[in-house]
């Protein structure tokens, strides 16, 4: 899951280039840092790569777009809104569905 990995790198005390790369590979990481860049040019991978080891190794976000203090600074109540998505996956459908008709469907 996309906020589960992008937790778990926040949560360390310092991160490799591997580790970016590793995240970078999850989907929707991959599309979060992409629809960035393509409205703020500026904000390119590798901004993303300074950005996330800049917040790791300080816990503040001094560079990029990525909104990466937001989301360490929440990480307890996303991490507690995955357990309970986990928990009951009724939840899971109700979310889903409402969003179901705006999924790409490939013919």
């Amino acid at each position: 899951m996309v906020s589960e990995a992008l937790l778990a790198v926040l949560e360390q005390r310092t991160v490799t280039n591997a580790d970016v790369d590793k995240l970078l590979a999850v989907r929707g990481v991959e599309a979060m840092v992409d629809n960035t860049t393509k409205y703020i040019p500026s904000d390119s991978r590798d901004t993303f790569r300074a950005a996330l080891k800049g917040i790791v190794a300080t816990r503040r976000s001094t560079v990029g777009h990525f909104e990466l203090e937001d989301r360490r600074n929440n990480r307890r109540t996303s991490a507690k809104l995955i357990a309970e998505l986990k928990a009951n996956s009724d939840l899971v459908v109700e979310v889903a569905g409402s969003i179901d008709r705006y999924m790409h469907v490939a013919v």
